[in-house]
């Protein structure tokens, strides 16, 4: 793992300043300024809040691929989508659910739900114990147990 600030200020030194910059430089490349084996590459598909007549919703949805840096290839691909409905349907009646509906939209330009549920998102897809979330790497005690899943799954049926 390297610093958020370190590996920032290395990549806008070298006049990268995007995110789109920085994906679209060689893997090995990155092995060689950084020297790291892997590399996450992380696409927010959907962040923000979503409104409708009698709805108010906070959707983040993110891809991710863990790539080794010095050949280029896919080690692991991900995706996740985490939700917040603020509307508690107003009750029955038409005019509840409109009420409900004007107060979510109001409580979620105010309060801004979309970091809290970008970090549920991100738990998701990066936790090993999630379904389809990244393997569990060397130094995990999951470890000896995903491998050997994967063993398995990789021998021809006899």
């Amino acid at each position: 793992m390297l610093p958020v600030a370190l590996t920032n200020e290395t990549f806008r030194s070298s006049g990268v300043m995007t995110s789109e910059d920085a994906q679209n430089i060689p893997p090995t490349k990155l092995h060689e300024i950084f020297g790291a084996d892997t590399g996450l590459y992380l696409t927010v598909e959907r962040y923000g809040n979503s409104y409708q007549v009698f709805n108010s919703v906070t959707v983040v949805s993110i891809k991710a691929r863990l790539i080794d840096l010095r050949n280029g290839l896919s080690i692991w691909e991900g995706s996740a989508i985490s939700r917040h409905n603020t509307n508690d349907n107003g009750g029955s009646s038409p005019l509840g659910s409109l009420v409900s509906a004007a107060v979510g939209q109001i409580m979620n330009s105010q309060l801004d739900y979309a970091h809290e549920v970008a970090g549920e998102a991100s738990e998701y897809l990066l936790s090993p114990s999630s379904i389809n979330g990244i393997l569990p790497g060397p130094r995990s005690p999951a470890y000896t147990a995903a491998r050997g899943q994967l063993d398995k799954s990789t021998q021809p049926h006899k």
